[in-house]
């Protein structure tokens, strides 16, 4: 298929476009523009994909012999032009099918597209696999069709000639018809519903729930949005049934919205204490008060909003007749252990239980699925979050996105349910504290290769070193310090093995960089400015055993150990709130994650930033050349001629 971007060129029509879109107008003297055609190219001017695109979908609805022709007289010029009509005739085809499909008069909201009877036929038989096949390749195109004749249209020149190449109907008021979705119901929106409902049939209930949620997005009809939300109320009345023979009531969509204004409260709230912090000039003062800012206020809100949500869910199951069955903590992870989340952040965590039967984890199962349709319901997922794998194309660049479970894809999945794909690897994070320490263990018998793999693409036992607590029972806090007790014990044989693992990787992958090719180029704020830092002191943490969790406190355990001098110290707290300042600022700007950063407002502090990041990259990286030497790198950060002062 044709990339969408490729439409955005602004390349000047040449001589075969002209006559291709005269072949599409024309119904006579078509044989004396053909041979136009064979003109052009005899003398190598090849029609352009715009072109191709056009002709090829207008054919394949109204003319398939003059396609045929055409085909034949381009591959005996251009073979390779031969693969981009097949691409262009079936992008092609959907485009004429979208424009057509605003001017049948005869489709009402009751009459389904027959594509989608078929795909509900197959569901019906139980056939959900090929069902979720036929209709995610059938979205996937439909979508890429509909943006590619949005971008056609909004070009001058192409336009002009396309609005012409078919005279009786108005292609922008069909355009508007489809991104306002007048009736009839688009088709594409409906499809999605269908897909949700295949979802919901195969139990998956979070999948079901964020697809309704992307299309909610989508389309700001207040009407819509009514059918949408009983959908949504219902996904979580089938999953509460299943488990209850109660009468069960969802709180669905009438609790999401007061979970909302919760929300909107607390970044509120943030957002006021950060306003007089940016005016704080000196470096230091500033980044000692977004410490405070960090602990105090972002890190407490955010667990007590969480806290609120679990224990909201815990009554409701217990409401059901589904009693706790042991003592449990909900333990957070990454950013939050950190007291490095934001507002908008993804929720890494998972459950402490005492004990590891079946029985008792699958209560804890249902916790964390009725949890993420909270999260969910905040409307902050964003569809490729899910994985769902017969929508992996569709770009969702409307959903705002904020607090939400940790991704499902296989290199996240760091929430409770784990990765579930049935292969090797797979894993949950429901034990108890010896259970869940067990996964720090790395098998190496397999090779330092399969070693690396394993610690680069899940980061899990990085993940689960770290860990806060953030809801659970009476006895929480113990199966929390259990834990602690077993995963430092093993970090005592293993920490160091892992920090010269990872080290090295993450400074190859993360390293800033002033290079001239860099120049001009959008800052990522998470991959360019954040990451480095945090995952050096993940590995000095794992190196030097430290039992500080957030970044500000493992450099002052550092500087206590005689590892990092005082002004050493104070040059990376300075760093760290810097990197975390542009996150949380970009973010409480756009009211959303958005890594880009606004170099006309950050200028002074981008500056600032790599003032501190490239020597202590550039010690980082003498250290990691020195890790055997463990006489050497005692030395490295307290040498006054390190790079780091």
């Amino acid at each position: 298929m044709i990339s969408s971007t490729s439409f955005l060129d602004s390349s000047p029509l040449n001589p075969v476009d002209e006559i291709v879109f005269d072949l599409i107008k024309s119904k006579d003297n078509r044989t004396f523009l053909e041979k136009k055609v064979q003109q052009c190219l005899n003398q190598g001017i090849k029609p352009s994909e715009h072109a191709l695109l056009l002709h090829c979908g207008y054919s394949i609805a109204y003319d398939a012999q003059t396609l045929e022709k055409f085909k034949a007289l381009v591959f005996k010029k251009d073979p390779e032009l031969t693969k981009l009509i097949k691409m262009a005739t079936s992008e092609g085809g959907l485009l004429i099918k979208i424009t057509n499909q605003s001017f049948k008069k005869d489709l009402t909201e009751n009459k389904e597209d027959p594509i989608f009877q078929q795909i509900r036929a197959k569901v019906e038989c139980g056939y959900f696999e090929e069902a979720k096949e036929e209709l995610g390749d059938y979205l996937q195109e439909f979508i890429l069709a509909k943006k590619t004749l949005k971008s056609l249209i909004s070009d001058g020149k192409w336009g002009d000639h396309l609005l012409k190449s078919f005279e009786g109907q108005d292609l922008e008021i069909s355009i508007e018809n489809i991104e306002d979705d007048q009736q009839p119901k688009p088709i594409s929106l409906s499809g999605f519903q269908l897909m949700s409902e295949i979802y919901l049939h195969e139990g998956k209930f979070p999948e079901a729930a964020g697809i309704l949620w992307y299309i909610k997005q989508l389309h700001d009809d207040g009407v819509f949005h009514k059918e949408i939300d009983a959908q949504l109320d219902a996904i979580e009345h089938t999953l509460l049934q299943q488990v209850s023979s109660n009468q069960v009531i969802p709180k669905g969509i009438t609790q999401s919205h007061l979970d909302r204004e919760k929300l909107t409260q607390l970044r509120e709230v943030i957002k006021d204490k950060y306003l007089p912090i940016q005016l704080i000039e000196d470096t230091y003062e500033r980044a000692k008060a977004l410490h405070c800012l960090y602990k105090d206020t972002i890190t407490k809100e955010i667990k007590a909003f969480i806290h609120n949500l679990a224990q909201d869910v815990i009554a409701q199951m217990q409401d059901l007749g589904q009693k706790l069955p042991c003592e449990y903590a909900l333990i957070g992870l990454g950013s939050l252990a950190r007291e490095e989340m934001t507002p908008y952040s993804d929720f890494e965590f998972a459950i402490l239980i005492d004990s590891e039967k079946n029985e008792d984890k699958k209560f804890f199962r249902l916790f964390t699925t009725l949890l993420n349709l909270r999260f969910i319901n905040l409307g902050e997922t964003i569809l490729p979050a899910l994985n769902i794998r017969h929508l992996s194309s569709v770009f969702d660049d409307v959903t705002p996105r904020g607090l939400s479970f940790d991704g499902s894809m296989p290199n996240a999945c760091k929430t409770p349910l784990g990765k579930q794909l049935k292969e090797k690897g797979d894993y949950e994070l429901i034990h108890t504290p010896k259970g869940l320490s067990q996964l720090q263990f790395i098998d190496a018998e397999e090779g330092e290769q399969k070693r690396l793999w394993v610690l680069k693409r899940y980061h899990l036992p990085s993940i689960l070193s770290a860990c806060t607590y953030v809801s659970g029972s009476k006895n929480g806090y113990s199966l929390l310090f259990d834990y602690q007790e077993k995963v430092e014990f093993i970090l005592k044989s293993e920490g160091k093995k892992r920090a010269a693992d990872l080290m090295k990787d993450d400074l190859a992958n993360f390293k800033p960089s002033l290079e001239e090719e860099n120049a001009g180029k959008n800052y990522n704020v998470k991959k360019d400015l954040y990451r480095l830092p945090n995952t050096m002191f993940d590995s000095l943490a794992n190196y030097f055993g430290l039992k500080a969790t957030s970044t500000w406190d493992r450099i002052e355990e550092l500087e206590e150990k005689g590892i990092f001098t005082t002004t050493g110290a104070q040059d990376l707290k300075e760093l760290i709130m810097l990197s975390q300042e542009f996150r949380l600022s970009t973010y409480l700007r756009h009211g959303k994650q958005k890594d880009h950063l606004d170099l006309d407002i950050q200028k002074i502090n981008l500056k600032e930033l790599y003032y501190r990041v490239l020597p202590f990259t550039e010690t980082m990286e003498i250290f990691c050349s020195e890790m055997k030497n463990e006489e050497q790198i005692a030395q490295i950060c307290l040498n006054p001629s390190s790079p780091l002062f």
